[in-house]
């Protein structure tokens, strides 16, 4: 009975592969080579298997297992792509498997989002937490504030207002489509999260930061101060109203050398006559002196005689471009001498800004950054302060009393006496 069962069952199968080679070739479905096959490796995850399956144009082997898995994740229904955050200019993906959609954003941890060879951001609501700061988000403004600080953002402007004080900062605040926390996440949820705003991680840590911790940052204590009077002998600088940039610089310089005298710091100029003085000149005579600071007095000039205001310069951070420019160019990568001191300059500038602005009262024009040939060679913190606009009939009437040079020079000596402590 057994053999007779066992007989019938060898019969059945063997006429069932007598048909199935029997089938013409082209009616089996062929098996489509697609990007799925290259990725059933061990060393690709379920994720990154799946990006490929689904669309065998994106380059899974090009970005690797980490690029598929963190950045990009798939909507179900649609078929749409989630665009996370593109950004112009940088994309590793090639034209018909980006389609203007595919995201760049592949690593974010602890507030920090990083792009693939491109910058890094820092969620101001994760810097808010670090620095024990409340965070409340108002339209396109954002604010940070305890006891102590208050720092207001704007999405889409440098411009920012820090501790009461007008600074700008090396990139635009930025809104991120999307918090970007695993390709799971997104994938299970298949809902979009909200917005957060963000500035760049150099921001945070060179302009930012160094304004809300005003300690651990000096390298060492502040004694000898070297004060730079702008122009000077063949170099009249702005002539605007009767008046020579030249001839006010040397006197703004002196009155503040004796306010800081007293103050006891010993305090040298680079010109007390009305001699030529290259910039390099200048930089180097305070590094020869072994002085901790350096400011440069100047006067402002525009085309137009409305402009007026105070504002505060230091050198632009390394890899970033100057407050009146917006794209980055291959000059910005530069390092100069005086980026040793990034943290230093935004604090002493700041400290000087917000002493001008509550003594003087002028329009402060903030603090921004520029290159500024005096400042490019100091090996040591350096700012250069534009005290007023000449061009400026009322301004620069003011800026010839001797009340108005009192306020101006006892303004920049607190300021100055304020980083220093």
């Amino acid at each position: 009975m057994q053999s007779k069962l066992v007989l019938s069952l060898f019969g059945w199968w063997t006429g069932a592969l007598s048909l199935l080679q029997a089938l013409p070739v082209h009616s089996l479905p062929a098996q489509p080579k697609t990007a799925s096959a290259s990725t059933s490796q061990k060393k690709y995850s379920v994720a990154t298997r799946r990006i490929a399956a689904k669309n065998p144009s994106f380059p899974v082997k090009k970005l690797g297992n980490a690029a598929c898995t963190k950045a990009v994740a798939r909507q179900s229904m649609g078929n749409r792509w989630i665009p996370l955050r593109p950004v112009s200019g940088f994309s590793p993906f090639s034209k018909t498997s980006m389609k203007g959609k595919v995201p760049l954003v592949l690593h974010q941890k602890k507030g920090m989002t990083m792009l693939a060879d491109g910058p890094r951001y820092t969620l101001l609501s994760h810097f808010a937490k670090q620095n024990g700061l409340k965070y409340v988000c108002k339209g396109t403004q954002v604010q940070l504030s305890n006891e102590k600080h208050r720092l207001v953002f704007t999405v889409g402007t440098k411009e920012t207002i820090l501790n009461g004080v007008k600074v700008f900062l090396s990139f635009p605040v930025d809104l991120q489509q999307a918090s970007v926390s695993g390709f799971r996440k997104i994938v299970r949820r298949l809902q979009w999260i909200a917005p957060e705003y963000r500035i760049r991680t150099v921001d945070a840590q060179y302009v930012v930061k160094p304004i809300l911790s005003s300690q651990g940052l000096r390298q060492k204590i502040v004694k000898r101060i070297v004060i730079d009077p702008g122009h000077g002998g063949k170099a009249d600088g702005t002539v605007q109203n009767g008046l020579k940039e030249k001839t006010l610089t040397l006197r703004t310089a002196r009155l503040l050398a004796e306010k800081l005298r007293r103050m006891r710091y010993l305090v040298e100029l680079t010109r007390t006559t009305d001699i030529d003085v290259s910039l390099t000149q200048r930089s180097y005579f305070a590094n020869v002196r072994h002085a901790d600071l350096f400011v440069s007095i100047h006067y402002n000039s525009a085309p137009s005689q409305k402009a007026c205001g105070i504002e505060t310069y230091t050198y632009p951070i390394e890899g970033t471009p100057p407050t009146d420019r917006m794209q980055v160019l291959p000059k910005d990568q530069t390092v100069a001498d005086i980026n040793r001191f990034n943290a230093q300059n935004a604090q002493l500038a700041w400290s000087v800004q917000k002493q001008i602005v509550s003594i003087v009262k002028p329009i402060d024009r903030g603090v921004k950054r520029m290159y500024l040939g005096v400042l490019k060679d100091l090996k040591r913190p350096g700012i250069l302060i534009e005290c007023g606009f000449l061009s400026n009939p009322n301004e620069a009437k003011a800026c010839m009393h001797s009340a108005y040079q009192e306020k101006l020079t006892r303004a920049i000596a607190e300021g100055i006496h304020a980083y220093s402590r």
